[in-house]
């Protein structure tokens, strides 16, 4: 099952992974740019490299879903919205109330991201 990020709310899906993973080390120039969807791997809860690649290729085009699989958890799902992700695959032990109420207070953000959203003092 999928967690759908949106700039509100989390919302939980049917929708399934994306086939093509990478790994969160892998160098962004060798992703393939021509595909729908990307999952990329986060192979420990503390590890934010996949935060990091999900802002290069979005900063050098990549338009399709990008998929966070692997060791997350509902505090960083505000960051993996703001750093380009689509969607967050759950855990099986994860709850969508303590999700959403994890993700709520992180809807205002006064710096620009990788989704192209202006800084606060320019909208």
């Amino acid at each position: 099952m999928l967690l759908e990020l949106t700039a509100e709310t989390l919302e939980a899906s049917e929708a399934s992974v994306p086939t093509l993973a990478v790994a969160c080390d892998v160098d962004p120039d060798e992703v393939p740019r021509n595909v729908e969807a990307l999952a990329i791997e986060f192979p420990a809860f503390n590890d934010g490299r996949g935060l990091s690649l999900a802002v290069l290729l979005r900063r050098r085009g990549f338009d399709g879903r990008l998929v966070a699989v692997g060791e997350t958890h509902p505090e960083l799902y505000h960051y993996l919205y703001r750093c380009g992700f689509c969607a967050v695959e759950a855990t099986s032990n994860y709850d969508l109330t303590a999700a959403r109420a994890a993700y709520r207070p992180h809807l205002l953000h006064y710096q620009a991201d990788a989704r192209g959203t202006l800084p606060v003092y320019r909208r």
